[in-house]
């Protein structure tokens, strides 16, 4: 799945689902959100 389509398919989850956690739409679509939290850490 390229990026754009994979960002339409969260909007448009996001838009049916407000309520949805950044945990839950990362277990929807398979991500891991730990580097990004890693990286944010380390600057």
């Amino acid at each position: 799945m390229d990026p754009e389509e994979l960002q339409l398919r969260v909007l448009r989850l996001l838009s049916d689902n407000p309520q949805l956690s950044q945990r839950q739409l990362t277990r929807e679509f398979g991500l891991s959100v730990e580097p990004s939290r890693h990286h944010e850490k380390a600057e």
